[in-house]
């Protein structure tokens, strides 16, 4: 739908306090904007300027932009993983504090699973990925278009056939990295953080 509320959600959010709150110390936690993690070869800082933009002014002006009526934007988030319903929490005052109004869904898990299935029932909702050694095992990479947020960019999907399709590092290093620089312009998800649990 509608890019500049995207944008507006991307410049709001101030990541460190989402962190803070759902992995406490910072030896649990790393700000970096890579969906790939540092430790593999597919690391990449392509969109990096939009990574933890915590811009309010920037915000309120995509807000308008957007021609945002103050409708409620559904959140979905969960208590059953504590590091979601934390860095919901944050995020929910973040985007109130620049003009949203939201509807922060706490449910059980498996109500945010069944209802994230159906377009109409959300504009938002917070979860985890593992760790994974290829960039295709990013579940709205290789599932473009199929996991929920269906990301549909022609382009973007183009790539996502070409990185499944090609064999070699070198082929496949490139599409990646316009793949990652596609995810922060398009804003089909918004990377928070890597976070450890113990």
């Amino acid at each position: 739908g509608n890019l500049p509320l995207r944008e507006a959600v991307q410049a709001a959010l101030n990541m460190e306090p989402m962190m803070q709150s759902a992995y406490g110390s910072s030896d649990f936690y790393q700000l970096e904007p890579g969906l790939m993690m540092p430790q593999t070869a597919w690391w990449t800082d392509a969109g990096a300027d939009r990574y933890n933009m915590n811009n309010p002014e920037l915000a309120k002006q995509k807000l308008e932009e957007a021609g945002y009526d103050g409708t409620p934007i559904r959140f979905m988030s969960t208590q059953e993983y504590g590091y979601m319903y934390a860095t919901s929490t944050v995020a929910v005052q973040q985007l109130e504090a620049v003009g949203f109004k939201i509807d922060h869904q706490v449910t059980d898990w498996a109500t945010v699973i069944t209802n994230r299935a159906k377009p109409e029932a959300w504009e938002m909702f917070v979860t985890g990925h593992g760790f994974v050694p290829d960039p295709s095992q990013i579940s709205y990479v290789g599932g473009m278009n199929v996991y929920p947020g269906w990301w549909s960019d022609p382009d973007s999907l183009e790539l996502a056939g070409e990185i499944l399709s090609l064999t070699t590092f070198e082929e496949r290093m490139p599409v990646w990295e316009q793949i990652q620089a596609n995810a922060y312009t398009q804003i089909p998800a918004i990377k928070i953080g890597d976070g450890a649990t113990i």
